[in-house]
Formats: C-alpha cells, structure tokens, sequence
C-alpha cells in the first residue's frame, strides 16, 4: 500500500490512514469500514455532526477531532484555490466558490453575489 498513490486507494483505506494517524493498522482498516458502513457513505460519515454521532457506536473523540480536522483541511485547500485565481472571473468560478462556501451548512443559509458585467 505504500506504494500506491493515494488517488488509488480506496475510501476504507484512504479513513484507515486518518483514523491510523498515517499508518493503515488492520484495527484502522476494520473500524473505517465499520464507520462507512454504518453512515452509508464517506461524505455523510464526514458531514454528520459531531453531536449527532451515536456515542455507543461512534469513533473515540480523537479520532472524530482527526476526521473533522481532515475536513477542515480540505475546504480550506480548496478556498485556498479559488482564492489564488481570479475570484469569480466566470460562472463556474462562481458555482465553485459557492459551493465551498455553502455546502454541508448544517442551517440555510442566504447570500447574494454582487457581479459586474466582467
């Protein structure tokens, strides 16, 4: 597996490696698949609240911390990103900047995008 690009690693693994703290132990491997198994898949395993997760069945804390954390990394890599380029230079800009903004709100949210004619 260390080999392998992460791209081509499957989602069982890809959990198994945050979970593990960078190591895929079998343990990981065996409570990532639980976890994907039981949430239905790897964005609602993502998505769902803290809150929400049933304490009997759910991740020890630290590692629910790791997998929000891994969250946070990535939207924020992704910000990052259209934040780089020119803002909203065209609609698709504009879809993927709301999308990073809005998606995955736990409330309903409004806004509004002031644009000019470039």
């Amino acid at each position: 597996m260390d080999n392998l690009p992460l791209a081509a690693l499957p989602e069982p693994e890809l959990l198994a490696l945050v979970l593990g703290k960078g190591h895929s132990h079998p343990r990981a491997r065996v409570r990532a698949a639980a976890c994907l198994a039981r949430a239905g898949s790897l964005r609602a395993l993502l998505t769902t609240p803290q809150e929400h997760w049933d304490p009997t069945r759910a991740l020890p804390s630290g590692s629910q911390a790791c997998l929000q954390a891994a969250l946070e990394l990535a939207r924020r890599h992704h910000l990052a990103a259209l934040h780089d380029g020119p803002l909203l230079a065209n609609p698709r800009a504009a879809r993927d900047y709301l999308r990073a903004q809005l998606r995955d709100r736990e409330h309903e949210v409004f806004c509004c995008l002031h644009l000019d004619n470039r």
